[in-house]
């Protein structure tokens, strides 16, 4: 009996997690063309959903996980590509620095919609909206974690 008990636990547990894992590596994850994390994802998955049943076995979740691998070195590589003025095969601090301030330089000028060099709070909100709206988070059918604190009806 606890035999069985326990590996009902191990499981759920690991089903638990393989979800668990799928969904983050899903937010990590950007599709070409522009496509949403969420879209991309889906798109992703209906490609290794070899048996189209709806459902990634033990095979097809390996197939994700070799495509999103393949997905992050093909990024590294640009990157590398990209910022790597020594040509060593690996980004230094001062090759890094160049990266992160190219990334905020294109973050700010995503949120600068107007293009005068001032992100105003409108302009934030906004960019903070269309964020949340490609991450897939929205309040129908979606749970929301609160932080330490928080009360039940507060939003």
């Amino acid at each position: 009996m606890l035999k069985n008990a326990k590996l009902v636990i191990a499981t759920s547990l690991f089903a638990l997690l393989s979800t668990a894992g799928l969904a983050a590596a899903g937010n990590r994850f950007a599709g070409p063309g522009g496509e949403g994390r969420k879209e991309a994802h889906a798109r992703l998955r209906a490609e290794v959903d070899y048996n189209h049943d709806g459902q990634l076995d033990e095979t097809e979740r390996a197939a994700l996980h070799e495509k999103m691998r393949e997905r992050a070195q093909q990024r590294r590589a640009e990157m590398l590509g990209k910022f790597d003025a020594n040509r060593d095969g690996k980004l230094d601090d001062a090759e890094r620095g160049r990266m992160h301030d190219q990334m905020a330089r294109e973050r700010f000028q995503k949120l600068d919609r107007d293009g005068n060099g001032v992100v105003t709070f409108e302009e934030f909100k906004a960019g903070a909206k269309d964020r949340h709206a490609r991450m897939g988070h929205g309040r129908k059918g979606k749970v929301h974690a609160r932080g330490p604190g928080a009360t039940r009806g507060r939003r």
